[in-house]
């Protein structure tokens, strides 16, 4: 539901002359930004001042070990000369401002020189300022007027952004309305956000105990149980084996062709990576990023392996899984498990691997990232029960998984729609498509 459907408009607009913003209540004003922020040019003197990070998820926060991916990280091994800024400062990192990697300061501290600090000029209200800049209709202007070619080499240069962008403004009593009104409905979205996150983790951690508890004890309650002698297994039920791999799998390892030979590259034989099997959202993987002609495939040691083979990451990361449902091949990153016999089933062997990511790092050697050995992988105890056994419990965990699989999808899908819902709010209370000086 729009949100002009819910609210008032207000009774009178005007052409903005801006094409981003259209029209606009008739007694707003439109600024270029320069008119409104002057950049900041204080530096630390010694670096002791706090380090902030700034991100198009949360806007400026103190810096944490735990790095979002759009985060500057310094190697410096000082933070003197590092740009001082003040709460109700506007903070941008103008090699990311493209993406929303900016916004009003609500702490005190220092960011990297990759960033610009802007001070406002005169009484302004900051949180206005904040979700108006932060809006996919700005960022869209800030790419526009970013110098660069591609994505990861844009740059929105203060000068440009104080000269270039144009932006709506309000009397201070309506900005500071439309702030407090924001911050109204906003924190009741994001609680039912965080809801549907919560209720996310839990349908997770359930998949995930389903799975386990198939694998390691079977279907049948009642059945009579032992120790396996495996840390990770603990006690399976008495009938069944506990077996290496090997018994059961050839472990085949991949290879890359030379990345300078054109002739290796782009031809129609699947060249599966971490990569690729970390973006699955499915148990099986049928195409890969990029792709290998005959002659790639023979000019190094990757093999084909049939469909029904189960391909594993054992570097960069360990433990993520996928079916093959072709034949395929892969680079040295990951390892492929081929079936060698009839009493073993891919796809309870899909689900084995699934709850076993923690174990199997725990045999990954190396210094600049762990590795998983052939040998290793090939030695790798899991549990085995009969063909028909092992049949029987991936048709069940099909079948769980997918219910549950079902209930987080729709979650996922309500917090899209929230978040959306958000964003709408958000661009229309600021650029005065709605009116809500009467509604908070």
């Amino acid at each position: 539901m729009k949100p002009e459907s819910v609210f008032p408009s207000y009774p009178e607009y005007k052409d903005s002359g801006v094409e981003w913003l259209g029209n606009v209540p008739s007694h707003w004003e439109i600024w270029r930004a320069w008119a409104l922020l002057v950049e900041r040019n204080d530096f630390s003197l010694n670096g002791q001042e706090a380090l902030l990070s700034v991100s198009e998820y949360y806007g400026v926060k103190p810096r944490t070990e735990v790095k979002r991916e759009d985060e500057f990280d310094s190697r410096a091994e000082s933070l003197e000369g590092y740009r001082i800024c003040r709460v109700g400062d506007f903070v941008m990192n103008y090699m990311l401002a493209w993406k929303g990697s900016h916004g009003v300061t609500n702490y005190e501290g220092i960011v990297s020189p990759a960033y610009a600090v802007f001070r406002f000029i005169g009484v302004q209200e900051p949180s206005y300022f904040h979700n108006l800049l932060r809006t996919p209709t700005i960022c869209a202007e800030f790419r526009r007027f970013s110098s660069g070619i591609i994505d990861s080499r844009l740059r929105l240069y203060p000068e440009d952004f104080l000269h270039q962008i144009k932006l709506p403004i309000p009397p201070l009593p309506e900005q500071q309305a439309i702030a407090a009104f924001l911050d109204q409905e906003t924190v009741k979205i994001d609680t039912l956000i965080a809801k549907q996150e919560r209720l996310i983790a839990l349908l997770t951690e359930k998949r995930q105990a389903v799975i386990s508890h198939a694998v390691t004890k079977g279907l049948n309650p009642s059945a009579a149980m032992k120790g396996s002698g495996v840390e990770w297994l603990g006690d399976v039920p008495s009938h069944w084996e506990v077996k290496a791999i090997k018994r059961q799998y050839s472990v085949v390892g991949g290879s890359t062709p030379k990345s300078e030979e054109p002739d290796f590259w782009d031809g129609d034989i699947q060249w599966v990576t971490p990569a690729d099997i970390g973006k699955l959202s499915a148990s099986y993987i049928g195409e890969s990023q990029r792709k290998i002609t005959f002659a790639g495939l023979q000019s190094c040691s990757a093999s084909l392996v049939p469909s029904d083979s189960l391909i594993v990451s054992t570097r960069a990361p360990i433990g993520s899984i996928a079916i093959a449902q072709s034949e395929l091949c892969f680079n040295q990153g990951c390892k492929a498990l081929v079936p060698t016999n009839k009493t073993a089933c891919t796809r309870f062997c899909y689900y084995v691997f699934s709850i076993t990511t923690q174990a199997l790092n725990t045999l990954g050697k190396g210094t600049t990232f762990l590795e998983l050995s052939a040998d290793a992988l090939s030695s790798f105890v899991v549990p085995c029960p009969s063909f028909p056994e092992q049949q029987a419990i991936a048709a069940f965990l099909d079948q769980e998984t997918a219910k549950i699989d079902t209930l987080i999808e729709k979650a996922k899908q309500s917090i899209e729609l929230m978040k959306e819902r958000r964003s709408a709010l958000i661009s229309a209370a600021v650029t005065g498509k709605i009116d809500v000086r009467k509604v908070v």
